[in-house]
């Protein structure tokens, strides 16, 4: 009975002197806090569309902002949130939502939303964990992408692992 009693105490010491030395190497708040980058993106696009058997010309100014951050790592993760807004400046355009039938179509309606939240972990060898709502571009994007060309972008709910 009594080796099983010195394997256990063993065994557990080990698993003590693992979990110091990560907290040990843990980050202090500060020091994520400085590592903390701002996530600060506008764009300004012009979009005019004249389309036959439509008598009015649409003419779209829409500006849109991506706001947020990232954190700095701690126990190999990272948080990232940005919130994405779009906002019409002239508005002489059907967006699909804003019932102005009597113009051509332009799909970037006025939007105010959470583009991105999601936890990154590269805790494994050349591996790389992504959970919750992301920006994937696979291979030309032709299947799954981000559509940039448009001013909302699209992104994805998923776990994603990365191994290179």
């Amino acid at each position: 009975m009594r080796p099983a009693i010195y394997a256990a105490t063993a065994i557990a010491a080990l698993g003590l002197t693992a979990v110091t030395e990560a907290l040990a190497e843990t980050p202090s708040l500060e020091q994520v806090i400085e590592a903390t980058k701002p996530i600060i993106d506008l764009r300004l696009r012009s979009e005019n569309v004249k389309q036959a058997g439509i008598a009015r010309d649409a003419n779209a100014l829409t500006l849109r902002g991506r706001f947020g951050f990232e954190t700095g790592k701690v126990w190999d993760t990272q948080l990232l949130a940005e919130a994405e807004l779009l906002w019409p400046l002239d508005d002489d355009y059907n967006s699909t939502v804003n019932g102005k039938t009597q113009f051509p179509v332009v799909a970037d309606p006025e939007d105010y939303a959470l583009n991105r939240l999601q936890l990154t972990n590269t805790t494994l060898p050349a591996t790389t964990l992504v959970v919750g709502r992301q920006r994937m571009n696979i291979d030309d994007q032709r299947f799954v992408g981000a559509s940039g060309w448009r001013q909302n972008e699209q992104t994805f709910d998923a776990l994603r692992i990365v191994n290179k």
